[in-house]
């Protein structure tokens, strides 16, 4: 699946966790959207520069 880091399963959990927030938000009324797994990600390569 994500080989032997587990990367891909981080990358399922956070997807979930994007459509979860988003619902939250809406059911809230709140005009927010989680930020996207690929933005995540780009974020965490900078950060371990």
């Amino acid at each position: 699946m994500g080989g032997k880091d587990g990367k891909g399963i981080f990358k399922l959990l956070l997807c979930r966790l994007e459509g979860f927030l988003n619902s939250v938000f809406t059911l809230m009324n709140v005009l927010l959207r989680s930020p996207t797994y690929t933005f995540i990600s780009k974020c965490s390569k900078i950060v371990r520069s």
